[in-house]
């Protein structure tokens, strides 16, 4: 298991300059977000429709970087590793939902354990939080790559980034 924490730019202004909406809660963050030239370069892992209707189940409030005319289109592709989108929560929407870090991972983790189930080896997961500090407003990405008890370590290592 691996937990690796680095800065990332300005989700927010990147949005933006891809005319996306403004990620005021929790967004998922399509592939190729940072090197798209425009928002039709981006690609949304196959496992978005579900985790936001899972979400949206548990009170989680998500906001879609595309709209209902133009959507970023879903990517499939078949591994025995589950790879999550990369989830960023703004700093207004933690500090108003502080656990909502821990919610979000007890869904993941609950969701790729029923995924998996009869399988004999144990997945690997991927997945990537992308967060606002509280006190400077910088962002940072911390990455997971591990089985699914680490999903714990997940949450507390980013927490540890969210209050620094």
């Amino acid at each position: 298991m691996t937990i690796n924490i680095a800065e990332y730019p300005n989700v927010k202004s990147r949005a933006l300059k891809l005319g996306l909406s403004d990620p005021i809660n929790i967004v998922f963050i399509p592939r190729g977000f940072l090197e798209a030239e425009d928002k039709s370069d981006l690609l949304n892992e196959a496992s978005v429709s579900t985790l936001r209707t899972l979400f949206r189940q548990n009170n989680l409030d998500e906001t879609r970087l595309d709209s209902t005319e133009d959507k970023i289109p879903y990517l499939h592709e078949n591994s025995f590793d589950w790879i999550a989108p990369a989830i960023f929560f703004s700093a207004s929407y933690l500090s108003e939902n502080p656990e909502a870090i821990s919610i979000a991972c007890g869904i993941i983790a609950s969701y790729v354990t029923d995924y998996f189930k009869g399988i004999k080896k144990q997945p690997v997961v991927k997945l990537e939080v992308v967060v606002e500090t509280t006190k400077n407003k910088k962002t940072k990405k911390i990455t997971y790559e591990g089985g699914l008890e680490g999903i714990k370590e997940l949450a507390e290592a980013v927490k540890e980034a969210v209050s620094e």
